[in-house]
């Protein structure tokens, strides 16, 4: 199947998808779709249906916990100046390991290929570990085995 066969096909389901989670994920889910609604290239309707559905998981958060000031709490989400620097952050979760260098990469996704390989490619990368070069070399074996190359920028 072709990826303009599978964008068709998600495209035009009406099948519904049932969603449960935790209120803490829940939260985690609506802070990392505004930190993706920030990108300046990110608009028109389907910004919109993802606004709503934030306003929509962050009212199912306010009921469930009796928490009513998490409204105000992920509407400030939407602006940068509340953004909490690495040393609040660290300051209210504790120390948090940090990546030595930043690996940007781009997959061009041939026909056919391995979607759960490349998924457990990408979780894998994903994952902290204490031997990276071991972990880089394993993510290397699981993009070969689903047919794709990593594009690494000189």
């Amino acid at each position: 199947m072709t990826p303009e066969e599978i964008i068709d096909r998600v495209a035009h389901s009406q099948e519904l998808i049932e969603f449960a989670t935790t209120p803490a994920r829940a939260f985690m889910l609506i802070a990392n779709l505004q930190l993706a609604l920030r990108h300046p290239d990110n608009h028109g309707p389907s910004t919109e249906f993802v606004r709503d559905m934030i306003a929509n998981l962050a009212t199912a958060i306010a009921t469930v916990t009796d928490t009513l000031e998490v409204i105000t709490l992920v509407a400030q989400g939407y602006h940068p100046e509340f953004d909490l620097t690495d040393e609040e952050a660290d300051e209210y979760f504790g120390q948090r390991p940090r990546p030595e260098r930043s690996l940007n990469l781009s997959l061009d996704l041939a026909e056919g290929a391995d979607l759960e390989a490349i998924g457990q490619a990408l979780a894998m990368l994903m994952q902290q570990t204490p031997d990276p070069q071991a972990t880089f070399q394993q993510w290397q074996d699981a993009l070969a085995k689903a047919k794709i190359e990593p594009i690494f920028p000189a």
